[in-house]
């Protein structure tokens, strides 16, 4: 491949598209603003879970990582888990 393959303004190709490579990966893990999201809860109430041992997570360095299976323990209820507490009020996690 020349390097005028990778360029976009090339002469010698008029139309160039790079897409990435989709990658197939089960994530077994989510930052703590993904795992926020799909709860659809606070980032807050994520680390108040995790505090309580209420799902699990894992050190990677200096990042958290909270385990995608816990999370659907979580929501289908398979954690002894009803309320949460954030440090203003009682929510609801699971009813």
């Amino acid at each position: 491949m020349t390097q005028c393959a990778r360029m976009v303004n090339c002469p010698v190709m008029t139309k160039i598209t790079i897409e990435p490579a989709k990658q197939d990966i089960e994530r077994l893990g989510v930052s703590v603003k993904t795992a926020a999201k799909m709860l659809d809860v606070s980032e807050r109430t994520m680390w108040t879970l995790a505090k309580e041992q209420k799902i699990r997570t894992s050190r990677i360095g200096t990042r958290v990582i909270f385990s995608v299976e816990s999370l659907r323990e979580f929501v289908d209820g398979k954690q002894n888990v009803s309320t949460v507490t954030t440090g203003h009020s009682d929510k609801n996690i699971v009813e």
